[in-house]
């Protein structure tokens, strides 16, 4: 007998579902220690957040995600002991990630101030109680892991008015601040995890949502009776489908958009209270949207069983999928780029972060690389973790590589093009970067036309697909070199 038959089935199918989690966010934590630079420490802070509250999503969305909740609600089983199963799992791999997430992110070292010593903390508790409570609210662990992470920062702005309101701006201010974040957060774990016990207790399995009782389209529109074709022109009823399962990234915004009038309302009565830095809420806004945009497009479609009766329309699949990419692009540049930019425009501004030209281009080259890795998933909570996974991998990778190699390949590249006299006008460089982003853009969107048509998912041609995007990114970074090698070389000449 082996250790894993050791175990009962129950508990081998918890750990199953939540070990790949697990796992990411425990090497996503070991690199951030281990290796140096803000960039890299940041993306496992980031990774650690969003992945502990992922497990906690988890342990009861994997039901909903594989479509199990039927069977596990059937089993011959007291209710009570299986959630005591499902808590038995969790809870050793959240204290373990917090644990290891105190010891090497949280500690000392790292550490400006005491109040982020309890991240880990919160992490824990939002994991523990909140998340599988709004899961099972929601139907579903996508929205659970949103607003699970959405309420400790609204309890935290909602210290930030009841210390303004009672003494104003100082040191009193500030602890009342924190006083009701801890209160808060206590009375909604506590209050989460008696109302999680509960539901669970009488959880129901429903699929999809409640039918919607409506008047005659003749009755509600009476112009529509002569308008019908118009009204149902097939590229709107797409577009239509492809703004539905956008419905959480819209969610998120309104969130956000409350959070800024909060904020708004605050400085206006106090120009000089700090509050929440507005430019961490923008880029946690705008990066949050970008990923849920893209990651929802193509795997909630195979989720829900779609998207083979739609690649059946009489509609070539190459316009469906420029359909979907439009209006995915359009949410992005309406939600992460257009609305903070004219919240930027009133007080409270970003706070120093500029929204222009360059923000939004890293908004939809992050959108375009969470759509490849939704046409490579089949559902959007997969698909959101691996573009987070992806997007952490590559900043920890990136960063560990340019500290050992990078500046010493940049300087040999620059010497090299120097050498053989090469002069790009460094006038060259914008342009070029717009061309070549623009080049990679379509290189990804390309790609996830083919994953997103087929149902393959061989190795060999993701891997092929990907050496040829790491190839592009490389010689896009050797033609910008080449822009720099003249100034290069007037400096080696004015330094002898």
């Amino acid at each position: 007998m082996t250790g894993v038959a050791l175990l009962p089935p129950g508990v081998r199918k918890e750990i199953r579902a939540l070990w790949p989690v697990w796992a990411a966010c425990a090497a996503a934590i070991v690199a951030g220690g281990f290796l140096d630079g803000i960039n890299t420490v940041t993306a496992a802070v980031f990774a650690y957040a969003l992945g502990s509250v992922a497990l906690g999503a988890q342990s009861i969305g994997h039901e909903y995600t594989n479509r199990t909740l039927t069977q596990l609600l059937s089993l011959p089983a007291d209710r009570r002991r299986l959630y005591l199963v499902k808590l038995g799992v969790l809870i050793p791999m959240l204290l373990s990630l917090g644990a290891l997430a105190f010891v090497l992110l949280f500690n000392p070292r790292t550490l400006d101030h005491g109040p982020a010593a309890t991240f880990p903390l919160v992490s824990v508790m939002c994991a523990l109680f909140l998340a599988p409570w709004l899961t099972m609210i929601c139907r579903g662990p996508l929205a659970g892991i949103v607003f699970a992470l959405v309420i400790p920062g609204m309890i935290f702005v909602a210290g930030d008015v009841a210390g303004f309101s009672a003494y104003g701006l100082g040191p009193e201010a500030a602890r009342l601040k924190f006083a009701v974040f801890w209160w808060g957060m206590t009375g909604s774990c506590a209050v989460a995890a008696v109302l999680s016990w509960r539901m669970f207790m009488r959880l129901e399995a429903m699929e999809g949502r409640d039918p919607h009782v409506r008047l005659p389209r003749w009755l509600r529109d009476p112009a529509a009776a002569t308008d019908v074709e118009l009204a149902r022109h097939p590229v709107w009823l797409l577009v239509k489908k492809e703004l539905r399962l956008q419905h959480l990234t819209f969610v998120v915004s309104g969130i956000y958009l409350l959070e800024w009038a909060t904020l708004w309302v605050l400085r206006l009565m106090a120009p000089g209270l700090e509050g929440t830095p507005f430019a961490v809420a923008t880029a946690f806004h705008s990066g949050a949207a970008a990923l849920l945009a893209g990651s929802l497009a193509s795997a909630e479609e195979r989720h829900f069983g779609t998207l083979e009766p739609q690649l059946l329309l009489p509609m070539a699949t190459w316009k469906q999928w420029t359909v979907k990419a439009g209006t995915t692009f359009g949410v992005v540049l309406l939600l992460a780029v257009a609305l903070p930019a004219l919240l930027g425009r009133f007080s409270p501004s970003g706070d120093g972060l500029r929204v222009n030209g360059w923000f939004a281009a890293a908004m939809i080259l992050l959108m375009a690389a969470s759509l490849y890795v939704s046409s490579l998933c089949a559902s959007g909570l997969r698909a959101l973790l691996a573009s987070v996974a992806v997007m952490v991998s590559v900043v920890i990778a990136g960063s560990a590589l340019y500290s050992v190699i990078g500046s010493n390949v940049y300087r040999t590249i620059l010497s090299i093009l120097s050498a053989s006299q090469t002069d790009v006008p460094r006038s060259w460089a914008e342009p070029l970067a717009i061309a070549l982003a623009a080049g990679f853009l379509a290189l990804v969107l390309r790609f996830a036309l083919v994953n997103h048509r087929s149902s393959e998912r061989r190795v060999g041609r993701v891997g092929w697909q990907a050496a040829r995007m790491v190839a592009w990114l490389i010689v896009a970074f050797v033609i910008l070199v080449a822009c720099l090698a003249g100034d290069y070389r007037l400096a080696s000449v004015r330094t002898v």
